[in-house]
C-alpha cells in the first residue's frame, strides 16, 4: 500500500455540513410537514463520522502510532460529556415528571444509552415512526448506538487488514457493498430491523470511510477532481441531499436505496473539499460554522426537550412554542460546548477525564437499569400521586374460556376446552379483536357473573378481526407477528365452529390499520368476508364495536390534572380526531352489512369532550394509557351497554 498520509486539518466546511444535518433533524421533530426528509439528517452524520474516523485510523496506523486505548479516549471525550450531562437532566426531569409505567421505560433507554444499545432496544420495541416515539425522551440515541459499535468494530477490522497486508480499498468495498445489499434485503422484509441494524446501516459509514481512502491513498485523483469538477460536484451533492429532504417523507421504505441520497450527496461535499463555491460560500459561513459546531450538543437536547414538554401538556403545541423549544435546545446546546465540552479538551483537564467519565456513563447504566427493574420506582412523589398506580388491568387471559363455577364465581380454565361443548346449559360469548378487543375482559367477565353466560377470550394484541390479513403489511416487514395473527384468526373461526357461541362481539383500533408506521392497512372486502363467514356459521348476534376514544397523552394523566370533584369531568384536549374518523368510517359499513354497531365514541363524548372519570365523586379514570380501558374503564363501559340494552349478553 502507498500513502501520503498528513494529519486532517480542520475544515469548516464541514462543520457547516453537521449544521445541515442537525437542523435538518430538528426541524423534522418539530415540524416533519414543513420537511418530511429531515430525519436523513442522521444519515449525513453517519457519512461524515465514517470519513472523520477512518481518517485518524489511517494516518496512526500509517505512522506507526495507533493506540486502542489513545483511539477510545479520543472517544470518550469526544462523546461522553455531552452525553453523561443529558443522561443526568433527563433522569431528574423523569423522577419528577413521569408516573411508573414511563419512568421505567425512561430508566430502560437510559442504560440503552449508556451501553450505546440504544437501537436495539429500540428495534425491539418499535419503529421510529411509530406515534408513541414522540413520549419516549432517549429515542433519538438509536443513532448513537450505531456509530459508536461501529467505533467498536471498524479499528479492529482495519488494524487486523494492516497486520495482514489486505488492500484497504478491497476491504472497504466488500464490507460496504454486503452491507448495502443486506440493507436492500431487509428493507422489504423487515424495515424496522433495516432502519436500527448496525449491519444494514454499515454502509453509510464506509461511505465515508471510502472518501477517506481517497483523500489519503488517491490524492492525485482527489486533487484532478477538485480541479476541474468541485463546483459540479459540489452543488450535485447538494441537490442529492435537498432531494431527499423535501421527497422523502416517514412513509418512504428507508434507508435502502433511498438513503443514497443523503448519503452519496454528503460524500460528494466532503470529496469536492474546502475551496469548492457551495462548501467555502455556503458552507463555511460563519453562522452554518457555528451550528455545526455544537450539532452534537443540539443533537442530544432537542429530543428531550420537545418530548417532555409534549407529554406534559395538555394543549395542542403551536408553531411559536415549537420554536421556542428549539431556542431553549439551541442555547442548552450552546452552554454544553461552551462550559462542558471545550473545557475538557484542555490537557491537563484530559488527565482524569476519562476514568471520570466513564465511571459517570456506568453510574447513569446502573440507575437506568435500577429504575427499569423496580418498576419505575413507585415510592416517588408523582408515582403515588399519580393514578397510574392504582389502575388495574382490564385484561383477562386471552384465549381461555371463563365459565361460572358452582359459587357463581368466573374463573378461567384451559381444561374446559375438552368438556362438550353440545352439553353447556349457558350461552357463550365471544370476544374476538386486538387489544381494543382484550380491554373489554374486565367488563364482560363481570357481566358474566352478573348475567350467567360464559366468556371466551380470544383477544391478541396488534391482531384485529379480519382473516388473512397481515397487519403489520411489508413496511414494517414483521413477518413473524404478521404469521402469528394469521394463524390466530383461523383457530378463532375454528373455535367459533366448535363452541357454537350465541353471540361474537368483533372490537379493534380501526384507526391503527391506515397504512402508516408500522400497519397495514385494513382491507375492507376481508373484513366484510370475516363477517359473512360468522354468519354463515350460525351465530344469533354479531356486535361491532367502532373506535376507542384514542389521545396523544395517557387519559389517567390527563384526568389527574382537568379532574374537579362533583363535576362530569370531559375533555378534548390532545384528542386525536383521527378515532374519530375511524369510527366513523366503520359505522357506515357494518350498519350497511345489517349488523349490529356501537360507537364508544358517541357514548363516551359529546360536545364537552370524553368522559375522564368513571365517577364525579373519587378520580376512577376510565383509561390507563391513550386509548386502552383500565379495569374499572372496561367495566364502567360494558355496564353501560347492558343498561341502555346496547349489547344482547344473553
Amino acid at each position: 500500500m502507498t500513502s501520503q498520509t498528513s494529519h486532517l486539518k480542520y475544515r469548516p466546511d464541514i462543520d457547516g455540513l453537521r449544521a445541515i444535518a442537525v437542523l435538518s433533524v430538528v426541524c423534522f421533530h418539530a415540524f416533519p410537514n414543513l420537511l418530511p426528509g429531515g430525519f436523513i439528517g442522521v444519515d449525513i452524520f453517519f457519512v461524515i463520522s465514517g470519513y472523520l474516523i477512518t481518517s485518524i485510523l489511517f494516518n496512526d496506523l500509517e505512522d506507526k502510532s495507533f493506540s486502542f486505548r489513545a483511539f477510545y479516549s479520543r472517544r470518550i471525550r469526544r462523546i461522553f460529556p455531552a452525553l453523561l450531562l443529558v443522561l443526568m437532566a433527563t433522569f431528574g426531569l423523569g423522577w419528577v415528571l413521569l408516573p411508573v409505567g414511563e419512568f421505567a421505560q425512561l430508566g430502560k433507554h437510559i442504560l440503552g444509552g449508556s451501553s450505546f444499545l440504544s437501537n436495539i432496544f429500540t428495534w425491539k420495541e418499535s419503529g421510529y415512526f411509530d406515534r408513541l416515539a414522540d413520549t419516549k425522551p432517549l429515542l433519538h440515541l438509536w443513532s448513537l448506538g450505531i456509530e459508536e459499535q461501529f467505533y467498536i468494530v471498524w479499528p479492529i477490522f482495519l488494524l487486523a487488514a494492516y497486520k495482514l497486508r489486505v488492500h484497504f480499498r478491497r476491504l472497504i468495498i466488500c464490507l460496504l457493498v454486503a452491507s448495502f445489499f443486506y440493507s436492500l434485503l431487509l428493507v422489504n422484509g423487515d424495515s424496522i430491523a433495516a432502519f436500527f441494524s448496525p449491519l444494514s446501516r454499515m454502509w453509510e459509514l464506509l461511505i465515508g470511510s471510502s472518501i477517506a481512502y481517497l483523500y489519503i491513498y488517491r490524492q492525485k485523483f482527489v486533487a484532478h477532481l477538485q480541479g476541474r469538477y468541485s463546483n459540479v460536484l459540489g452543488l450535485l451533492g447538494f441537490a442529492l441531499v435537498g432531494a431527499g429532504l423535501v421527497s422523502l417523507s416517514s412513509q418512504s421504505l428507508f434507508p435502502g436505496a433511498w438513503a443514497l441520497l443523503p448519503t452519496l450527496g454528503a460524500a460528494l461535499i466532503i470529496l469536492v473539499g474546502p475551496r469548492s463555491w457551495f462548501n467555502h460560500r455556503v458552507l463555511a459561513l460563519p453562522l452554518f460554522v457555528w451550528f455545526g459546531l455544537i450539532s452534537y450538543p443540539l443533537y442530544l437536547w432537542h429530543w428531550p426537550v420537545l418530548t417532555f414538554f409534549r407529554i406534559t401538556t395538555l394543549e395542542e403545541i403551536s408553531p411559536f412554542t415549537y420554536l421556542f423549544l428549539i431556542a431553549i435546545s439551541i442555547f442548552l446546546a450552546y452552554c454544553t460546548y461552551h462550559f462542558i465540552e471545550k473545557p475538557l479538551r484542555n490537557k491537563m483537564a484530559t488527565i482524569y477525564s476519562v476514568p471520570v467519565l466513564t465511571a459517570g456513563v456506568l453510574l447513569m447504566g446502573f440507575l437506568g437499569f435500577n429504575t427499569y427493574q423496580r418498576e419505575g420506582l413507585p415510592s416517588r412523589k408523582i408515582a403515588v400521586e399519580s393514578p397510574n398506580a392504582s389502575l388495574s388491568s382490564a385484561f383477562g387471559k386471552s384465549g381461555c374460556f371463563n365459565v361460572l363455577d358452582s359459587n357463581g364465581q368466573v374463573v378461567c380454565e384451559d381444561a374446559v376446552r375438552t368438556t362438550p361443548f353440545a352439553t353447556r346449559k349457558i350461552p357463550i360469548v365471544f370476544l374476538w379483536g386486538d387489544s381494543h378487543a382484550g380491554h373489554l375482559n374486565a367488563g364482560l367477565l363481570l357481566q358474566a357473573s352478573k348475567l350467567g353466560f360464559s366468556l371466551y377470550d380470544d383477544s391478541m394484541p396488534a391482531c384485529p378481526p379480519i382473516l388473512d390479513f397481515a397487519p403489520r403489511g411489508d413496511k414494517s416487514g414483521a413477518l413473524d407477528e404478521n404469521q402469528k395473527c394469521i394463524s390466530h384468526n383461523l383457530n378463532a373461526v375454528n373455535a367459533i365452529k366448535e363452541i357454537r357461541p350465541k353471540v361474537v362481539v368483533l372490537a379493534a383500533n380501526w384507526m391503527q390499520y391506515d397504512g402508516v408506521n408500522q400497519f397495514n392497512v385494513l382491507p375492507i372486502d376481508k373484513l366484510l368476508d370475516t363477517i359473512s363467514l360468522i354468519r354463515s356459521l350460525g351465530v344469533e348476534t354479531i356486535e361491532v364495536l367502532g373506535n376507542m376514544p384514542v389521545f396523544y397523552v395517557d387519559q389517567a394523566k390527563l384526568a389527574a390534572k382537568l379532574y374537579k370533584p362533583g363535576h362530569e369531568n370531559r375533555s378534548y384536549k390532545r384528542f386525536d380526531y383521527r378515532s374519530l374518523d375511524a369510527d366513523q368510517k366503520m359505522s357506515d359499513l357494518i350498519k350497511a352489512m345489517s349488523i349490529k354497531f356501537i360507537s364508544p365514541i358517541e357514548l363516551l363524548c359529546n360536545d364537552q369532550g370524553c368522559l375522564m372519570s368513571t365517577s364525579n365523586s373519587l378520580l376512577i379514570p376510565m383509561a390507563f394509557d391513550t386509548s386502552h380501558f383500565s379495569k374499572e374503564g372496561s367495566q364502567f363501559f360494558i355496564q353501560m351497554l347492558v343498561d341502555q340494552h346496547l349489547i344482547d349478553l344473553k
